[in-house]
Parts: structure tokens; C-alpha cells; sequence
């Protein structure tokens, strides 16, 4: 069910530039879980709509926006802010959304 409801979000906070490219952990493993673990990215639309401080912010907005909809704790993790190792570790369990 939340599978299908992050589709949608991904589709409507696509238009601001956040990129929903999937998730891992526990949600990605279909185990039992408290939280969903989302990796995104943003792109040139979102830098140039959101600079400096005001991405931070608006990042925060997002993940707000997230957990209320999804009615679920949900960390954000940048694709291009992973170590070598976070890589290795957490993108095993990939769901692309």
C-alpha cells in the first residue's frame, strides 16, 4: 500500500525536482518496519528554485510532507552524499519506486 502511495508523491514532488530513485532497508526487504528508509536525488530545477539554506529547508518540508502522507517515520538519504561503504551496505536492498 505505501508502495503505491510513494509512487504517486514521487510523481507529485517530481515537479519541484526531488527525485524519489527508491528505498532500502526494512520497507525494501518487505519485512516489518517503523520507518522508510527513501533515497533521492534533486535536479536542476529544484537547485535553481531552491538555493543555499532554502534547500536544506525545503528538504525538511519534503520529508514532513512525506511522513504525514505515508502516516510513517521516513529518513531521506542523498544518493550523492553515500560513502563507498553506505553504498555497499544499503543499496543491496534497492527498490527502485
Amino acid at each position: 500500500m505505501e508502495n503505491d502511495k510513494l509512487k504517486v508523491l514521487k510523481k507529485e514532488l517530481l515537479k519541484k525536482g526531488f527525485i524519489i530513485e527508491g528505498v532500502v532497508g526494512s520497507f525494501a526487504r518487505g519485512g516489518n518496519y517503523n520507518d522508510i528508509d527513501i533515497v533521492y536525488s534533486v535536479n536542476k530545477d529544484f537547485l535553481r528554485s531552491y538555493k543555499g539554506f532554502r534547500a536544506v529547508i525545503e528538504i525538511e518540508n519534503i520529508k514532513k510532507f512525506l511522513e504525514k502522507e505515508l502516516k510513517k517515520s521516513v529518513d531521506l538519504i542523498a544518493k550523492n552524499s553515500m560513502t563507498n561503504t553506505a553504498k555497499k551496505y544499503m543499496l543491496k536492498d534497492f527498490v527502485n519506486v
